[in-house]
């Protein structure tokens, strides 16, 4: 799926930053996002099996950040964000 950008310039939908705290306890996202949609966040330990933490959550406009406790010192994490219908 492909959202507008500034400037009519198309990007796509994509976590755009990721940052950890260094013990892992905690993790920020951001994605470009639309007004007036909500998203949710999946984690999983491979690309196959996720697990939801968050489904409600907000979009913050052109862009949107949450915060997640973290997978706690996992050797692998992986985060997708789905935008709801």
């Amino acid at each position: 799926q492909v959202f507008g950008g500034s400037a009519g310039a198309a990007a796509p939908f994509a976590i755009t930053s990721f940052a950890a705290a260094p013990d892992a306890s905690a993790v920020t996202l951001t994605w470009n996002s639309r007004p007036g949609k909500s998203y949710a966040v999946d984690r999983g330990s491979d690309l196959a099996d996720w697990a939801e933490v968050d489904d409600n959550i907000a979009s913050g406009g052109a862009s949107t950040s949450t915060t997640l406790e973290g997978p706690g010192g996992l050797p692998d994490e992986y985060y997708r964000v789905r935008e709801l219908p």
